[in-house]
C-alpha cells in the first residue's frame, strides 16, 4: 500500500474523499498528508461548525500551532513517509498526530484539500474533552520543541495553547460555538 487514510468511529467521508485526496498526493509527491475540510456535527448529525484548516503547505507550516494544521480523521498518509519519520509515538500522549504531523512537515510539505471531506462527529467522551489536561500539555511541549521565536503564529499559538489551559472544558466549548455562530451569521 502506497497510502493510508484515517476516520474515527462516528465520522463520516463525504463522497469521493479518498479518490480526491489520491489524486492529490499522485500528483503531489512532495506532500507526505493531505487532509481536508471538516464539518463538526452533533451526535444527532446537526451541524455545528467547520473546521478549515489552510490547504497550502507554507501556510499550514506557519500556522500549525494557531491552530490544528489538519484534522486527523481526515487525512491520507503517504506510508513511506510515515516510515521514514516514524510513526505515531506515545511520548506525547493524546497529541500524537500533532507529532506526527511536526515531524512530517520537517522532510515534507502537508496540505489540506479546500473542501469538505468529512463529517465529524462531536464526542463528550473524546481525547479532547476526556484527556484535555494531557492534550494540552503535550500540545504546549511539542509547541515548545518546534518554537521558532521569528515566527509570530507561534507566539500567538503559545498563548492560545496557555489560555486553553487555563479554562475550562466547558467554558472553551461555549466560547467556540458562540464565536462559530457569529462567523456563520455574518
Amino acid at each position: 500500500f502506497r497510502y493510508a487514510a484515517r476516520i474515527d468511529a462516528g465520522d463520516l467521508a463525504a463522497p469521493q474523499r479518498l479518490a480526491k485526496q489520491r489524486a492529490y498526493l499522485d500528483a503531489h509527491p512532495r506532500v507526505a498528508c493531505v487532509g481536508m475540510w471538516t464539518q463538526v456535527v452533533s451526535r444527532a448529525g446537526e451541524p455545528r461548525f467547520m473546521l478549515t484548516p489552510p490547504a497550502d503547505p507554507r501556510t499550514l507550516r506557519r500556522m500549525r500551532f494557531l491552530r490544528s494544521p489538519l484534522v486527523h480523521p481526515s487525512v491520507m498518509l503517504r506510508i513511506d513517509a510515515v516510515r521514514e519519520v516514524g510513526n505515531y509515538r506515545a511520548k506525547y500522549r493524546a497529541a500524537e498526530d500533532l507529532d506526527l504531523f511536526l515531524r512530517l512537515m520537517q522532510r515534507y510539505d502537508c496540505a489540506n484539500l479546500p473542501e469538505l471531506g468529512l463529517y465529524y462527529e462531536l464526542n463528550e467522551g473524546g481525547i479532547s474533552a476526556t484527556k484535555r489536561r494531557r492534550q494540552l500539555i503535550s500540545t504546549l511541549s511539542l509547541l515548545l520543541r518546534h518554537f521558532n521565536v521569528l515566527n509570530p503564529y507561534d507566539w500567538a499559538g503559545l498563548a492560545k495553547n496557555l489560555l486553553h489551559f487555563v479554562t475550562p472544558y466547558r467554558t472553551l466549548q461555549r466560547i467556540k460555538r458562540t464565536l462559530f455562530a457569529a462567523r456563520r451569521s455574518a
